[in-house]
C-alpha cells in the first residue's frame, strides 16, 4: 500500500487556477449536484425545472446557514450535516407548498447532495482540512505551503491516512447505486433511505480515521459520531412507520452501528479509544518533542503516559512508561509505531522491554543492518 503515497501525495494541490482548491471542489459540486437532479428527473419523467430549482432552494439554505453560523459565533466553520439538514428541511417545505410527489424530489436532492460531498471531500484532502490521523500510507501535507493555511504543526510532513479520499469514493458510490435506485423505478424515497443510511454508517466508521484534533468528542464518539446515530435512528423510525420504504438490511447496519456505540463505553475499547483520540496524539508529539531536548527529561500526558529521549550514538532511543507502573506490550508496540511516524518517517523501531513494564524504543537514524532477531520490528 506504501506504493500509492507518491500517488495520493500529487492530489495536494491547496490552489487551483490561483483560488483554493477547496473553493473550487464545493461550487463544482454544487453544480454537479444540481446538474445530476435535473438529468434524473427528466430521465424518470419528472420536472427538471422543479428538481433543479429545490436544488437550487437548498444551495441557497447553504448560504444562510453559513452566514448565520458566521454573525452568530464569529467564525467561519463548515459542518456537512447541518448543510443537510437545512437542504433536505428547505427542499421538503418547498415541495410540499407546491405539491410536488415529496419522496420522488426528495430521493433526487438526497443523490445531488451525495455528489455535491463527494467533490467536496476532494477539496478538503486538497486544502488539508479533515484530514486523517497518522498512518504509514496516506497522504504527507509539507512544511510549505501548508503551515501558511493553518494545518495542525505537529502533523506536518506526517503521512497520514487519506480519510478524505476514502469518504469521497465512499460517496460517488452512493450516487451510482442511489441513481440505480432511482431509474429503476424503485419505490419513491429509496435512494433518500439508501442515502441517509449509506453515507450515516460509512461517516461513523470513517469518523475512527479522522485526525483533525479540534473537533468536539462526546464520550468516546465525536460530535458528528453522534450525528450520525440521530440521522440513523430516524430513518430507521421513518422505515419502520412506512414513511420511507422498509429495507431490512438497512436496519441491520443501523444496529451494528448501535452495538458499536454500547461497546465503546466499556473501559477497555473506551481507554483504546481515548489513547489515539487527535487530542492525545497531539499531546503525545508536544511530550517528544520536548523529551527530546539536550538534557533528558521526562514528559508525561494527561492519561499517563510517560515520555523521555536521548541520542545513542546513530540512533534515538526513547523510553516509554505509565504513571500507574503498568504498561502492555500491545500498547508499547502502538506507541512505538506513532513515534516513528511523528518523529522518524521512513524508519523503524525497535521495541526493548525494560523493568517494571517500562519500554524502550531504539530508532536508527541512519541506514543499518537488520536488527536481530530478539528485536521487535514495529
Amino acid at each position: 500500500m506504501s506504493r500509492l503515497n507518491p500517488v495520493l501525495d500529487r492530489l495536494l494541490r491547496p490552489f487551483t487556477f490561483h483560488q483554493p482548491t477547496w473553493r473550487m471542489c464545493v461550487f463544482g459540486g454544487m453544480l454537479l449536484g444540481m446538474g445530476l437532479a435535473a438529468g434524473l428527473a427528466m430521465a424518470v419523467g419528472l420536472s427538471p425545472w422543479v428538481a433543479g430549482g429545490a436544488a437550487l432552494a437548498g444551495v441557497l439554505a447553504c448560504g444562510l446557514i453559513g452566514l448565520g453560523k458566521a454573525v452568530l459565533t464569529g467564525v467561519e466553520n463548515y459542518t456537512f450535516y447541518h448543510y443537510q439538514a437545512g437542504v433536505l428541511g428547505v427542499t421538503a417545505v418547498l415541495l410540499a407548498l407546491t405539491h410536488q410527489p415529496m419522496l420522488a424530489y426528495l430521493d433526487l436532492i438526497a443523490v445531488a447532495l451525495a455528489a455535491a460531498l463527494a467533490c467536496g471531500r476532494l477539496g478538503c484532502q486538497a486544502g488539508g482540512c479533515c484530514h486523517g490521523r497518522p498512518h504509514r500510507w496516506g497522504v504527507c501535507y509539507e512544511e510549505r505551503p501548508y503551515r501558511a493555511l493553518g494545518f495542525t504543526p505537529h502533523l506536518l510532513g506526517v503521512r497520514l491516512f487519506p480519510v478524505q479520499l476514502v469518504e469521497s469514493i465512499w460517496l460517488g458510490l452512493i450516487v451510482v447505486s442511489g441513481s440505480w435506485l432511482i431509474l429503476t423505478g424503485q419505490a419513491a424515497g429509496s435512494a433518500l433511505a439508501w442515502y441517509v443510511v449509506g453515507y450515516g454508517g460509512g461517516r461513523f466508521c470513517l469518523e475512527f480515521w479522522r485526525g483533525d484534533g479540534e473537533r468536539p468528542y462526546l464520550g468516546p464518539l465525536s460530535t458528528a459520531q453522534w450525528t450520525c446515530l440521530i440521522w440513523l435512528g430516524a430513518a430507521a423510525l421513518a422505515e419502520m412507520v412506512g414513511v420511507l420504504p422498509f429495507t431490512g438490511w438497512h436496519l441491520l447496519l443501523i444496529g451494528g452501528c448501535a452495538a458499536w456505540t454500547a461497546v465503546q463505553f466499556r473501559p477497555g475499547p473506551r481507554a483504546r479509544r481515548a489513547f489515539r483520540a487527535p487530542g492525545h496524539v497531539a499531546e503525545i508529539a508536544q511530550a517528544l518533542a520536548a523529551a527530546a531536548a539536550p538534557h533528558i527529561s521526562v514528559r508525561q500526558t494527561t492519561l499517563g503516559y510517560r515520555f523521555s529521549a536521548e541520542v545513542v550514538g546513530n540512533a534515538a532511543l526513547y523510553t516509554l512508561s505509565h504513571e500507574s507502573g503498568d504498561m502492555s506490550r500491545e500498547t508499547a508496540v502502538q506507541l512505538a509505531d506513532l513515534i516513528v511516524q511523528l518523529r522518524h518517517p521512513g524508519h523503524q523501531a525497535q521495541l526493548l522491554p525494560g523493568q517494571g513494564n517500562i519500554f524502550h524504543v531504539l530508532i536508527p537514524t541512519v541506514a543499518r543492518q537488520p536488527s536481530p532477531e530478539n528485536l521487535l520490528m514495529v
